[in-house]
């Protein structure tokens, strides 16, 4: 394992990844920190910022991934619309859940 050090909101964060991804877990980040200094307000606490931020990332994720479908739609069956909208649906529900756990590991109440 290789460990990278994260820059996101001012802190340092050491993370573990595969050999090989540290550059791309540093561009992800950069990415993050950027969306986080231009959406979230300064002075938001740590929690509800990583809150905000990941409803942010995933309406962005849900965003490109519904236009991605639009776009395909046309050149696909209507029985294969259906089957990718399920998946997309699943993605979803699983990010949310994700999201949910995530800050109920930061915040529990």
């Amino acid at each position: 394992m290789a460990i990278v050090s994260l820059a996101l909101n001012g802190r340092s964060y050491q993370v573990s990844c595969d050999p090989g991804q540290e550059e791309r877990l540093q561009l992800l980040a950069k990415y993050v920190d950027e969306r986080i200094r231009n959406k979230i307000p300064a002075g938001t606490d740590e929690h509800r910022s990583l809150l905000l931020i990941s409803l942010i990332l995933a309406d962005e994720l849900v965003e490109a991934k519904t236009r991605m479908l639009d776009i395909e739609e046309d050149a696909i069956p209507a029985s294969e619309q259906q089957s990718r909208e399920a998946k997309l649906t699943e993605e979803i529900n699983s990010l949310a859940s994700r999201i949910e756990r995530l800050v109920q590991s930061i915040n529990p109440s």
